[in-house]
């Protein structure tokens, strides 16, 4: 492959899904999946839409903001099953995050949104400002980043499960989707081996064990880094495939309505193996390890919490298993934003409070990279969330990490 020869076009997935037969490549099929026709998504998502008119009502939310909500709302949610011929192009961010795109047919990119690809700095926009479109761009590969390109794999068809190395990416946009496998879509993957381009995956691949039933039967196959070593720095690497199947969807409600019924039919399961049980534990979920609380005020929570009778749980200290079993027996849970909320949102029962502690600046002047990067993680929850909006203290480029003092008498 000559990467300054690449020519790529971003679609959207919602483009896709009603554009198939323009925009698909040869050697790639599509079989969307419309919920909507389900009844319990329309009601689902008539619950959430209450609850976000309930969050408009209760704080200022930016213009920016309300507009985006208002469009995945209208989206009629859809799951992709795309499967042909495809490349990954996999990067390492500066930060050692590893992303993943899936090239479909040597020039097509489907995303649900287009925000992000104008940032991989591989990727040479070449549509002008005037002609871009909110669904369509063009690009063209990049050779200036030090690059691989690997032989292609054609003994067997592969699976890709997960589009980065990052545990609340992953729980929140790839696990609720991968659970559709569990059913008759499993057809479509008979033969295939499951694909993961990352370096830190222990804690993907014990999710996704734990969670889903087709796993544990399948073999895995881990992109290696060798390409990372000292002598050959590459940031970006290139792996085809003769046959590689991908699940994505075109808006983030999709993930949000099978979070709700992953949870749902393993609390069923709980029920029936251990009896009912009432809930009634109380945790805070914190984050820790290298990522840091942001709440100012953690000294006098912590003091509130304990005389409340809440336990306190640091996520990222517990594997999956431990985490289902604590958090679906929980009355209330107290967490911070981010990829720590994602844990109470997948393991808690569809019956324990959920209160989520975000600052008020999210709301009020989202910027866009949390339009596209944060909300579709709090937006498909709002459901079952109550909100105590905190005031900024220090500012953080990524507002979801801005250091917050909160008002304790209103979490509790």
């Amino acid at each position: 492959m000559d990467m300054a020869s690449v020519e790529i076009t971003g679609y959207t997935l919602d483009y896709l899904v009603r554009y198939a037969d323009e925009v698909l490549p040869l050697g790639v099929s599509l079989f969307p999946i419309n919920l909507e026709r389900l009844e319990k998504v329309q009601q689902w998502k008539k619950e959430n839409l209450r609850a976000y008119t309930s969050l408009a009502k209760s704080c200022r939310l930016s213009p920016k903001l309300d507009s985006y909500c208002q469009m995945i709302f209208q989206l009629p949610m859809t799951v992709a099953l795309l499967s042909g011929n495809c490349t990954f192009i996999k990067y390492i961010w500066p930060n050692n995050e590893v992303k993943v795109l899936h090239l479909w047919g040597g020039h097509a990119i489907y995303e649900p949104n287009l925000f992000w690809l104008d940032r991989y700095p591989f990727l040479t926009p070449q549509t002008s400002e005037h002609l871009a479109t909110p669904d369509i761009r063009q690009y063209r590969l990049s050779s200036n980043i030090k690059h691989q390109i690997r032989p292609r794999l054609s003994n067997r068809p592969a699976l890709s499960i997960s589009h980065n190395n990052h545990f609340g990416h992953f729980i929140a946009d790839d696990l609720p989707l991968l659970t559709l496998l569990n059913g008759p879509l499993s057809a479509f993957i008979k033969d295939h081996q499951l694909v993961m381009p990352l370096k830190y995956s222990g804690s993907i691949l014990e999710s996704a064990r734990s969670l889903i039933q087709f796993i544990d039967s399948r073999s895995f196959a881990v992109l290696d880094d060798s390409c990372m070593s000292e002598d050959n720095p590459c940031s970006l690497v290139l792996q085809a495939f003769d046959t590689m199947t991908h699940l994505a969807a075109n808006c983030p409600l999709v993930q949000g309505f099978m979070c709700h019924q992953l949870m749902s039919r393993i609390c069923k399961q709980l029920v029936a193996s251990q009896g009912s049980q009432a809930n009634t534990t109380k945790y805070l979920l914190l984050r820790g390890g290298k990522y840091s609380s942001r709440i100012a005020n953690l000294k006098e929570l912590l003091e509130l919490a304990s005389r409340h009778s809440y336990t306190v749980i640091y996520p990222h200290q517990h594997g999956t298993r431990e985490l289902l079993k604590m958090l679906s027996c929980a009355s209330h849970i107290i967490t911070e934003g981010g990829s720590t909320s994602l844990n109470a949102y997948l393991f808690a029962s569809p019956a324990s409070r959920v209160t989520v502690l975000l600052p008020k600046r999210l709301f009020e002047h989202t910027d866009d990279a949390m339009i596209y990067g944060g909300m579709p993680y709090i937006i498909p929850f709002l459901y079952r969330s109550d909100y105590v909006l905190g005031e900024t203290v220090v500012k953080n480029s990524i507002q979801t990490s801005d250091i917050v003092e909160y008002n304790l008498g209103a979490i509790f």
